[in-house]
C-alpha cells in the first residue's frame, strides 16, 4: 500500500500532529483497507496509475474518521461542511466508513467490481 506521511495528511486536515498517533491511526487504516479491498490497494504504488489520486484522498479520509471515531457505542455527531454524521454504534459506524471507502473508490476496481 502506498505510504502516505503526516505531512501530506495535514494538507488536508490539521487535527494530528503526533507522528506516533500518526503512524498508529495509519496501521490501522492500512488494516481496514487491506482487508475491505482484499488487499488488491496494495498494487497501487505508482503516482502515474490513474487511482493513485484516489487512494491517497482514501488512506487520508480514513485516517482523519479514525482519529474522529468515538472511543465506544454511543452517540457522536460530526458535522462536516453543512452535513452531520450521526454514529450511534459500532456496527453503524463500521457500515459508515465502508460506504464512505467504497464512494472514495469507485471505478478504480478496489472493491472488486467496476
Amino acid at each position: 500500500m502506498l505510504d502516505v506521511q503526516l505531512k501530506d495528511y495535514q494538507e488536508v486536515f490539521d487535527d494530528i500532529t503526533d507522528e506516533a498517533e500518526y503512524k498508529r491511526l495509519y496501521l490501522r487504516a492500512e488494516s481496514l483497507l487491506r482487508g475491505l479491498t482484499t488487499r488488491r490497494i496494495d498494487n497501487v504504488v505508482d503516482p502515474s496509475d490513474f487511482r493513485y489520486s484516489q487512494v491517497k484522498a482514501t488512506i487520508i479520509r480514513v485516517i482523519h474518521e479514525l482519529h474522529a471515531k468515538p472511543s465506544s457505542s454511543g452517540i457522536k455527531i460530526v458535522s462536516n461542511d453543512g452535513y452531520s454524521e450521526h454514529y450511534d454504534s459500532e456496527q453503524s459506524w463500521n457500515e459508515s466508513i465502508e460506504g464512505t471507502v467504497r464512494s472514495m473508490l469507485s471505478g478504480t476496481g478496489l472493491m472488486g467490481f467496476m
